[in-house]
């Protein structure tokens, strides 16, 4: 039986990258990658010649797993995404969930997390934080997305592409208004930038600073204000569905981070009222 090894790439600067990774990609006979084309830039910067290379994208993740697991059922294979850490933002889950599943070992050789970069050289509080990933591409589902996070104390972090950055923007100055935000592109590379600034209403980027890949790190809520109101809301429509009212308290307060208890009782004092 084989190892699964998840190596971890650079995120921009080809430099960024452990001596152990670049002996594990030249140890193995098989490298499977998100997209072959990119993969061999890095390989052929450090002369890792002579690799048989197994595609394993998002599109097909499934299918394209069950492939690699063939093959590491007789002898190791490395594992690398376009960039960074594979599984985050990036396939491989399923594959190292079946490897999991088939007591494969799985070694993981760490790098660069663009998301860690992001944070660390950003200003903004590192001791506690929220790692959010992509936000969807749907506006509407989008607010949804972060008015759920607006009440957590957590710094929050997320992932952005240059075609979406100025509308995500338009809607964290309504959702986190005032709030310290510092917007990283280009991380490790020639034109790396920190953007830091507040979330005004006049905040927004030039189109030279749109373009670009973007990790965005928001400050999280410093105030002990919390406005319940839209809560008891939520939770009430939720009853109305046929919820009990225990499980929709429950899932309001988890979804918004908030105290279930609080809401508890505002909940019970309004249908006293």
């Amino acid at each position: 039986m084989g190892k699964l090894f998840l190596v971890v790439t650079p995120i921009g600067n080809l430099e960024d990258i452990s001596l152990r990774a670049i002996s594990v990609l030249k140890q193995v006979n098989y490298i499977a990658c998100e997209n072959p084309q990119n993969s061999k830039k890095l390989l052929n910067h450090y002369e890792i010649n002579n690799k048989k290379l197994i595609q394993l994208n998002a599109v097909h993740e499934e299918t394209m797993s069950n492939n690699v697991i063939k093959i590491l059922k007789n002898e190791d294979v490395a594992y690398i995404s376009d960039a960074g850490f594979p599984c985050i933002s990036d396939p491989g889950s399923i594959l190292v969930k079946k490897c999991r599943e088939l007591d494969i070992d799985v070694s993981v050789i760490g790098g660069n997390s663009a998301c860690l970069n992001a944070l660390i050289g950003s200003s903004i509080n590192c001791n506690k934080f929220f790692f959010f990933g992509f936000l969807s591409s749907k506006e509407g589902t989008l607010k949804n997305e972060l008015n759920s996070l607006k009440n957590y104390s957590e710094t929050l972090i997320f992932y952005e592409s240059s075609h979406r950055i100025n509308q995500t923007i338009e809607i964290m100055k309504e959702v986190f208004l005032k709030r310290k935000i510092c917007i990283a592109k280009e991380l490790t590379k020639i034109h790396e930038t920190y953007i830091i600034d507040e979330l005004s209403n006049d905040f927004q980027l030039t189109d030279e600073q749109s373009l670009g890949e973007f990790v965005i790190v928001v400050e999280g809520n410093q105030s002990n204000e919390i406005n319940y109101e839209p809560l008891i809301k939520e939770v009430n429509e939720l009853i109305s569905l046929g919820v009990k009212t225990k499980s929709a308290i429950d899932f309001v307060a988890k979804r918004n981070n908030v105290s279930k208890n609080i809401l508890y009782n505002l909940i019970h004092t309004k249908k006293e009222d």
